[in-house]
Parts: C-alpha cells; sequence; structure tokens
C-alpha cells in the first residue's frame, strides 16, 4: 500500500497550446508508455518537499481539455534547471529564467485516455483536493494519501496495470 502523497506537477496552458502540448507530446511520447520526462518547477519552498521516489502526475489547467495528462515518479532530486523550454512557454521572458526542475518517469495519458477535470472533480474525494481548493498555488500541489488512492482508483480503469507498476502507482490503490 502506498503511504507517500502524490505530487501533482502542473501546467496553466492556454487554449490553442492544450493541443499543442498533446500533439507534442503524443509524437514523442506513445501513449501508454513508460517515457522519461523533465519539468521545470519554478522558484517555490515547495519544490523542498520533493523527494526522488514520489509519486507525481501532470495536471494541465486552461479552458480547454484540463485534467491529468500523465503519471509517474520522481527520478531525479531537485536540480538547478536552465529555464524552460521556449516552445510551450506563453511568457518567454520568464522561460528563459534559472528555477529548479525534476526528472521523471512517466506514463503519457494522451489524445483521449487523460482523466478530465470533470471527472476529477466529480469523486467525492478528489474534489476536495488542494488543486480545486486552491488552484493557483505554486507548483506542486499535493494530494493527501486518500486522495492519491482515489486518483490511482480512476487511473486503474483507464491504464493498463502493468504500466502502473513501471512508474509505482499500482499499489496506490490497494
Amino acid at each position: 500500500m502506498i503511504t507517500n502523497r502524490c505530487r501533482l506537477l502542473g501546467s496553466e496552458v492556454q487554449s490553442p497550446q492544450v493541443g499543442l502540448l498533446s500533439a507534442l507530446a503524443d509524437q514523442h511520447a506513445i501513449p501508454m508508455m513508460v517515457h522519461k520526462f523533465g519539468w521545470s518547477l519554478g522558484n517555490s519552498y515547495r519544490n523542498g518537499l520533493i523527494t526522488k521516489g514520489d509519486l507525481t502526475a501532470l495536471w494541465v489547467t486552461g479552458p480547454t481539455r484540463p485534467g491529468i495528462y500523465e503519471v509517474g515518479r520522481i527520478s531525479s532530486k531537485v536540480m538547478p534547471w536552465n529555464g524552460l523550454d521556449r516552445r510551450y512557454a506563453i511568457d518567454l521572458e520568464k522561460a528563459a529564467q534559472p528555477c529548479d526542475g525534476v526528472d521523471f518517469n512517466a506514463v503519457w495519458l494522451g489524445g483521449h485516455t487523460y482523466l478530465p477535470r470533470h471527472d476529477l472533480s466529480a469523486n467525492p474525494i478528489l474534489r476536495n483536493s488542494e488543486q480545486f481548493r486552491q488552484p493557483r498555488v505554486s507548483n506542486p500541489s499535493y494530494l493527501t494519501v486518500e486522495e492519491t488512492r482515489a486518483l490511482a482508483n480512476l487511473l486503474s480503469a483507464r491504464v493498463p496495470k502493468a504500466r502502473l507498476k513501471e512508474v509505482g502507482w499500482d499499489k496506490a490503490s490497494s
């Protein structure tokens, strides 16, 4: 049984960019396969709460297709990052600034297999999570152990058990 919490890495993506993010990721990551990813965290005291081995989920927000697009496990400690990838940035000046980052192994849900926000908000446990109570909180936001289990249960209906096992999410629902 998983006894730690999930770290939600988030991104606010504007309307056409959610489709772009999905299309770009789908070009580089085959849905339902495990891939190695990196993510910039920005500059926040919360980065010190992330440890190697933590479960993670990518929460994409915005007006079009918000939800969870990948789940995985942190594979590095938090480290200096050389700024964001300018191809995906809204604020190019901010993107050039150094920040913290982290590597993780994840299953890209992509296309129609992502978990839409409305499925998450309809869940009686997840609707009270920090992501819904404080949607503008800085990265990373957190799920409690109970919320992590609820998310894992939703994932188990969409993601093959073998893939969840590869990224440590198979025990989260037990």
